[in-house]
């Protein structure tokens, strides 16, 4: 099938934003699709953050060695702006921009779109093309003059990254439960991986006999940084690798290292630590934490509903996300009790087997397929 994938971001060289896209474009080429991507880029984001505009249009090359057709058409975007008038004429001439990508495809077996405003966007220009939507938003971003039966009721099929999106798209009356299948989230199994923990503390200088927690995320306050770092601050033998960038700087005892690393280096750091903790309050499905699983890291998170496809007792301790002592005295167990740690991330390894991306874009072809031969 030729499926074009519609989205507001797409990596190209340096820069990493919405490299989830670029993950199941790889999986889907790898189940024998020919894959297309249409992302509009904001010329006036770019000259706000004094950012350089991408090539119009580029091939990005999947590790498997399929060609991937990168059409970026100019559109204009007011992100900050509260005024009604600039987001309808941001909506319209974003709007345009999906067409011009559209234009240039010969032909269209499926729309697929991340997210639901994407996906309402281009449904006013899908014709008769099979439309799905990606929906694993934090939180839906649908303007009201974008939810008009006809533009929902183009929408073919809606894949859920958790059972809490789905409910969510249904509560905000955006589609029904037989259009949905919840498929979480996946991972490379070539970049998230088990690596000897001695010898990645060695190469990257940390204290072997430590305890390390390790967070990986935005450093905003959704994220739950401050309150790991309130837990943290009332630890002692703890130390601590925050990895991200943002506005709520981590601040406590034991930091060992704190900022950006290169995406192909995080394997390195996930594997120094003896836990992975993330006190998330919203998620679509956090790929930060099945990378961790993947690495054999016991988990310490939220029990709010978007992690319940994710983690379970035998991998993880789920906390509430706003109490520091909860967050705290997760922590102080998994130190103070080794074999259940060890029980955890053997049980971590076994979870991530289920969650790779090879599985999520076999099932999410699957879908498509299934969807679009319905209605032939």
């Amino acid at each position: 099938m030729n499926i074009v994938i519609v989205a507001e971001n797409y990596p190209y060289k340096d820069d990493p934003a919405f490299a989830f896209v670029q993950q199941l474009s790889y999986a889907l080429s790898n189940e024998g699709h020919k894959i297309t991507v249409i992302a509009p880029q904001s010329v006036s984001k770019a000259l706000m953050r004094r950012s350089s505009i991408k090539p119009r249009i580029s091939v990005d090359i999947s590790p498997e060695e399929y060609e991937i057709d990168i059409f970026r058409p100019f559109t204009l975007t007011f992100s900050n702006t509260k005024s009604y008038i600039l987001k309808r004429i941001s909506n319209k001439i974003t709007t345009i921009a999906i067409k011009r990508g559209i234009r240039k495809c010969k032909h269209i077996d499926a729309l697929y779109c991340y997210f639901w405003h994407v996906g309402l966007r281009t449904s006013t220009l899908s014709k008769n093309i099979p439309l799905f939507v990606q929906a694993s938003e934090c939180n839906i971003t649908v303007m009201p003059f974008m939810k008009n039966d006809e533009n929902l009721n183009k929408v073919l099929g809606v894949v859920c990254a958790s059972t809490k999106n789905k409910e969510e798209s249904i509560l905000e009356g955006l589609t029904t439960e037989e259009k949905c299948k919840v498929i979480v989230n996946g991972y490379r199994k070539d970049t998230f991986y088990i690596i000897d923990k001695t010898k990645a503390r060695k190469e990257l200088g940390f204290n072997p006999d430590a305890f390390i927690i390790c967070f990986v995320g935005g450093f905003i306050e959704r994220k739950g940084v401050n309150e790991l770092s309130e837990a943290l601050n009332q630890l002692d033998g703890v130390e601590s690798i925050f990895i991200g960038k943002g506005n709520v700087v981590p601040k406590c005892k034991g930091i060992l290292f704190q900022g950006v690393v290169n995406h192909n280096d995080l394997v390195k750091y996930l594997n120094c630590a003896d836990v992975f903790v993330l006190p998330t309050k919203a998620e679509g499905c956090c790929n930060a934490i099945i990378e961790a699983l993947a690495c054999g890291l016991p988990v310490v998170s939220s029990n709010k509903s978007f992690n319940d496809e994710i983690l379970d007792r035998t991998c993880s301790i789920r906390i509430n996300e706003n109490n520091v002592e909860e967050i705290r005295d997760a922590i102080i167990y998994l130190r103070d009790h080794t074999e259940v740690r060890n029980q955890m991330s053997i049980a971590a390894l076994k979870k991530a087997e289920s969650l790779t991306i090879e599985h999520r874009g076999k099932a999410i072809s699957d879908f498509i397929r299934e969807k679009t031969e319905s209605i032939q």
